[in-house]
């Protein structure tokens, strides 16, 4: 926490650093059913794997050929994953719809692996009921993932990239006056909190 004095109405004024707001924010992605994967938070697509195979299979069957991420499977490829699945095991009829839907999970898997951003984005670019919105910097990024099967609109919450990077890259605090009134604030880096103060509130750090 710091001090600072308003240099013209003579009042002090508390900064503290708001620690959990890129927490609470994510709560609030999620809160909407957006998926967050981050280096940050060390999470990975599990959660989304579910979402993103439903938004694929969605497509695949009015998709022309050409423009499939994948390569259609062969009927050998099918029979194994049938094999594969345990089903054959316990001797269910060979459903081709089925065994085309475990060939694209494990397609879909293997491209997140390989390269999530490019077969995110396209995708989004294909599935006007799938929103994924990716948020870098230097070091770290955030992958925003939204299946909204009712709707062809995404959330709010996606729409303003700017947003988007202010409240998961910016350092957030809080400044309380003497009467105890709080407002929230961000700026790019701490150390733009002293020009920011005196800026806006007339104040200078109290050191001592």
């Amino acid at each position: 926490m710091k001090k600072f004095i308003d240099t013209v109405n003579k009042k002090e004024l508390l900064v503290s650093e708001d620690l959990y707001h890129v927490d609470n924010f994510i709560d609030k992605l999620e809160g909407e059913g957006i998926r967050v994967v981050s280096n940050v938070e060390l999470s990975d697509y599990s959660e989304a794997l579910e979402d993103i195979e439903e938004a694929f299979l969605d497509i695949v069957d009015d998709l022309e050929e050409r423009n499939n991420y994948f390569r259609l499977p062969t009927q050998e490829e099918l029979m194994q994953e049938w094999e594969d699945s345990g089903y054959k095991d316990m001797n269910e009829k060979f459903d081709k719809e089925l065994a085309t839907s475990f060939y694209y999970s494990d397609c879909i898997r293997e491209a997140i692996n390989e390269d999530a951003y490019s077969f995110l984005d396209w995708l989004s670019s294909w599935n006007r009921f799938f929103t994924y919105v990716t948020v870098e910097d230097d070091v770290a990024f955030y992958d925003l993932i939204e299946y909204h099967p009712l709707t062809n609109l995404e959330s709010d919450l996606l729409v303003d990239d700017d947003d988007l990077r202010k409240n998961l890259f910016d350092d957030w605090f809080f400044v309380e006056d003497e009467e105890g009134n709080q407002e929230e604030f961000s700026l790019e880096s701490f150390q733009s909190l002293d020009r920011y103060m005196f800026e806006k509130y007339n104040a200078i750090e109290v050191t001592k």
